[in-house]
């Protein structure tokens, strides 16, 4: 009787379905889960991080889709104007091959980033991540509804990510964020660059990013309308 997106954008894209059997019902986050005081130098260090550096991070599967090569193509352009930052890659390449890791680890050498580029791998340590982190980017092709923004938003992170899928619900541009188009790889360092030389910008975006979940994303109110619409038929 009713089809489920986890996003508006998604249901935009439910060309063969009937529009009256369409309800969006979003994905939340269990807020209680990330209230942890949890100070960025402890993180860091139990990550076995550099606490000098300033990290911009992304967590992400690395694949095609995630747009890493291209947030390195960006971080290139913002390496020389802020030294003291390093991006951080959390995430494995789970192909047999590991196409996509080699062609990373090419680009970050031949931009001469070896020293500035962290590939972490795959981690648990999600929460201690992002409070070790200063800013979020997730410049993905296509998303439903990001778990990992859920995430970001949670931990307070100022966020720049890709307008596509349902990114553009999570990331509302110039208020917890910058929402950039993705594969324009000039507007993406624009954007991180922006946030890094204005601080103010940063603590207010950190700000609206866990308000906006709070307001939108809790588990609480997602789970309500779940059992409403199961009550309702």
């Amino acid at each position: 009787t009713k089809i489920i997106t986890v996003s508006f954008d998604s249901a935009k894209h439910m060309k063969l379905a009937n529009p009256k059997k369409l309800l969006t019902i979003r994905n939340g986050i269990d807020l209680s889960k990330y209230n942890a005081n949890l100070t960025s130098k402890s993180c860091l260090k139990e990550l076995g991080l550099d606490e000098n550096f300033e990290y911009i991070t992304s967590i992400a599967s690395l694949e095609e889709r995630k747009g890493i090569l291209e947030l390195i193509k960006a971080y290139a352009k913002i390496a020389s104007k802020h030294e003291n930052t390093r991006l951080l890659i959390v995430g494995k390449d789970r192909s047999s091959k590991q196409v996509y890791l080699n062609k990373m680890q090419d680009l970050i050498k031949n931009l001469g980033l070896s020293e500035r580029v962290i590939i972490y791998g795959e981690s648990k340590k999600i929460i201690q991540i992002m409070r070790a982190s200063t800013l979020f980017v997730l410049y993905s092709s296509w998303e439903g509804l990001s778990r990992v923004l859920l995430e970001a938003m949670a931990c307070s992170k100022a966020i720049v990510a890709s307008n596509a899928g349902g990114n553009s619900e999570q990331v509302i541009n110039n208020y917890n964020g910058f929402s950039v188009k993705f594969g324009d790889i000039n507007a993406l360092f624009m954007a991180i660059d922006k946030i890094l030389n204005d601080r103010i910008l940063l603590a207010e975006f950190e700000k609206n990013s866990r308000i906006l979940c709070e307001k939108e994303f809790d588990i609480k109110r997602t789970t309500q309308e779940i059992q409403d619409l199961y009550e309702s038929v």
